[in-house]
């Protein structure tokens, strides 16, 4: 990556100078960028009611919580309002669940982090401070089997789906409900919670069938939406749902939370991953391109939509291989990791508007776990067993820890502390010395 004079993300978009920058920064090794458009869109958090998701107050969400597995409703894994240590980490704690493979996600809200456990005890309530696990069960069959999607708090009830039953909890760990969902099953992966519905992909098998809604306080189903195979939190942006679809067109769809209606889908010669991603007025995925021969890919991309039509606006090959990465939005830029290949730099930061580059560096094997906090932007590795912190205005490397096993679920960032899940079943939270 080509040095230059560290200046604030904030600094460049006060000035309206972030696309010199992407100049000046003078980057190779990234794909050209096309599309039918010049984009639209820009910095700052989307807004709207998102019931409590990022605890926002007067003076912006809560530095201590992340509510949900992307952050907010837009899924955007920014924490505007937090900051993390920038000389260097160690483990504060780390808890052992026994399971192969992390259940869930580390979720954040009032001192406690919620994650998934055991097949005898699929809750577990931890003290972020101290790590020691406050609440944890139930451990009667009758009530709840292992945990299979994201915990998301709202207000102070959590949430969460278990194949056909949608439980609720307050947050002292007493059950409130357990709701057959008819229909069902819903697939694992987090709620998108919003006025009061809870939003998440149906299956049937191995394969995802739509989106439903749950009135969260009557644990009645109000809303569905059957056509194509939905994966993924959806995100919500002026009314409609936005979706990753697995089935055959293989893109975004946009439905209309009002009418159930599809109002837009896209289509990709290839892949996509995680989930969508919307900053104003655009939405964002990463995935492979694909081509000829069954399950082959050339290379990795970032795509942008526009919410209103599904027109593509731009789409950048990425500078390292394939990618599986979450895309992070937060002001104006949007960071996505890809597969380390042949020494090439797999983390890009773009403008968001227009695909510009900010700046790449490599990073890891596959920086597929992205979320950022304040300036700092973690990387959780899908491959090496590592977690990494680089300045999210420049791409400078701050710190990484070493983990005992590879990082399998999305990373959580509040104040001071990085949760991360790893695939044998721990979790860990990383800190200042």
């Amino acid at each position: 990556m080509d040095r230059y004079t560290p200046v604030s993300r904030r600094q460049l978009l006060a000035t309206g100078a972030l696309a010199g920058t992407a100049g000046v920064a003078g980057c190779s090794g990234i794909g050209g960028i096309d599309g039918n458009g010049d984009g639209s869109g820009g910095g700052g958090v989307p807004g709207g009611d998102d019931d409590g998701l990022a605890g926002v107050g007067d003076s912006g969400p809560d530095p201590m919580a992340w509510r949900t597995a992307y952050f907010d409703n837009a899924n955007t894994s920014y924490h505007p309002t937090a900051e993390l240590p920038r000389n260097g980490v160690t483990e504060q704690w780390r808890i052992e669940t026994g399971e192969n493979g992390t259940p869930t996600s580390p979720i954040a809200a009032d001192g406690t982090v919620y994650v998934g456990g055991s097949s005898d005890r699929p809750i577990m309530f931890v003290d972020i401070e101290t790590g020691e696990v406050e609440w944890s069960g139930p451990s009667d069959e009758t009530a709840v089997s292992t945990t299979s999607s994201d915990p998301v708090v709202t207000d102070e009830v959590l949430h969460y789906t278990d194949g056909n039953r949608l439980y609720t909890f307050d947050l002292d760990g007493a059950m409130l409900e357990r709701v057959d969902v008819d229909p069902g099953p819903l697939g694992a992966g987090s709620m998108t919670v919003t006025d009061g519905i809870g939003y998440v992909a149906r299956r049937d098998g191995f394969n995802k069938v739509g989106i439903i809604g749950y009135d969260l306080d009557e644990k009645e189903p109000v809303f569905t939406y059957e056509e194509d195979q939905a994966s993924g939190p959806p995100a919500v942006d002026d009314g409609q749902l936005l979706v990753r679809d697995r089935g055959a067109q293989k893109g975004i769809t946009a439905v209309s939370m009002e009418t159930g209606e599809r109002a837009w889908v896209t289509e990709f010669d290839g892949d996509l991953y995680q989930t969508v991603v919307v900053g104003d007025d655009l939405a964002y995925i990463a995935g492979n391109k694909e081509e000829p021969g069954f399950g082959n890919f050339a290379g990795g991309f970032v795509n942008a939509y526009d919410t209103a039509t599904g027109d593509r606006k731009w789409q950048v090959e990425g500078p390292g291989g394939l990618t599986q990465s979450n895309v992070v939005f937060a002001e104006g830029i949007v960071y996505a990791g890809f597969e380390y290949e042949d020494g090439s730099p797999n983390v890009v930061a773009l403008d968001a508007e227009t695909g510009e580059v900010v700046w790449e560096e490599p990073v890891g094997d596959q920086p597929y776990h992205l979320a950022m906090a304040g300036e700092t932007l973690v990387i959780g590795d899908a491959f090496e067993t590592a977690v990494y912190a680089l300045d999210a205005a420049t791409g400078e490397k701050l710190w990484s820890f070493e983990t005992e096993e590879r990082i399998t679920r999305p990373v959580t960032v509040v104040d001071g502390t990085v949760l991360v899940g790893e695939s044998s079943g721990t979790y860990y939270a990383i800190g200042g010395p």
